[in-house]
This record gives structure tokens, C-alpha cells and sequence, in this order.
């Protein structure tokens, strides 16, 4: 098989790339909430790195944070992974173990929750385009956002950027006494 055809590299509809810019913004909120949640229960690891994450260029910090994971990630779990054992029969087993995966490569908690949940979501889009690109293209503007965030978070204040990015700073601090 030709590396382009063993990988699915395949052209895609455009209703299929407007299908991934759905999915996004209906997840943000999503993965906000898991991610929250979870923060809860584990501290947040990501407040450590962040400022060494995001430290460069607008642009350098998109390429990096947004482009090349969305690109890598989505060869390694969905084009290499998930297609494997997909071509086995066993599409629970390619979805589980991507989605798995995909939760572990973040290594922190913070991310392992929402990263799975995303991930399920990736494999199946993967697995119903029958392309890497929907994917590549959901995880971009996924990282990308979160690129665009800490921007206006610097420009304008947490404060402003919690208004645009609803979900991204709730404060669960006092939920913990009720819920725990």
C-alpha cells in the first residue's frame, strides 16, 4: 500500500472540513468543563508550563503549540494507531486505544480526561472521513484556540479573555466542599 493510502491522506468534502470546524467549537466548551473537572481532583499542571508554552511569537506559538501536534499527533493515533486496528475489524479497539493513547502522549492529568474524550471524538471523525485531514484540522484549531486565548489573556487581561472563553476558568473552588 502506498504510504499516502496507509496513512489516509485522502481528500476531503468541504462539508466535511465545515463538519470539523462544528465539532470544534462545540467541543471547546466540552473540553473546558472535563478539564475543570478534573482540576478538581489533580492540580493543574498546565499553570506551570504555560508561560514557557506560549513564552514566544504569536505566529512561532501557533506553528508549535497548534500545527505541528495537530499534524504529528493526529499521524501518530488516528493515521497509524487507530487505522491499524481498525483494518483488524476491531473499531471499538482502534477508537479506545487512540483515544487511550492519545490521553497518555499529554502526560498530566489535566489533559488526560479531556485528551481521551477528544480523542474518541478524533477516531471516530477519522474513522468516518476516512481521512487523517478532518482530524488534523479539529486538533489545530483545538491547540490553536487555546494559542489565541493565552494572546488576549496577555493583551487584554484574564479577566476579558474569560468572557470570550467561557468554559476555560470557571471557578470550582467552592464546589469542592459540596461535591467532596
Amino acid at each position: 500500500i502506498p504510504f499516502p493510502q496507509a496513512f489516509r491522506f485522502r481528500k476531503v468534502r468541504g462539508r466535511t472540513i465545515l463538519m470539523a470546524v462544528i465539532i470544534t467549537v462545540a467541543l471547546q466548551p466540552v473540553a473546558g468543563l472535563i478539564a475543570n473537572l478534573t482540576n478538581l481532583l489533580f492540580p493543574n499542571l498546565l499553570d506551570v508550563v504555560e508561560d514557557s508554552l506560549y513564552g514566544g511569537p504569536f505566529l512561532l506559538n501557533l506553528v508549535t503549540v497548534a500545527l505541528i501536534p495537530g499534524f504529528c499527533e493526529e499521524f501518530l493515533l488516528r493515521g497509524n494507531a487507530a487505522n491499524a486496528y481498525s483494518r483488524t475489524g476491531r473499531i471499538r479497539a482502534a477508537v479506545l486505544l487512540s483515544s487511550l493513547l492519545f490521553g497518555l502522549i499529554h502526560q498530566n492529568a489535566t489533559q488526560f480526561f479531556y485528551a481521551f474524550a477528544m480523542g474518541v471524538v478524533l477516531a471516530l471523525l477519522f474513522l468516518a472521513s476516512d481521512s487523517i485531514w478532518p482530524g488534523v484540522l479539529v486538533h489545530f484549531l483545538n491547540n490553536g484556540a487555546s494559542v489565541v486565548e493565552e494572546l488576549v489573556k496577555k493583551q487584554h487581561g484574564a479577566e476579558f479573555s474569560n468572557r470570550i472563553f467561557v468554559f476555560s476558568e470557571i471557578d470550582f473552588s467552592n464546589a469542592k466542599n459540596v461535591i467532596f
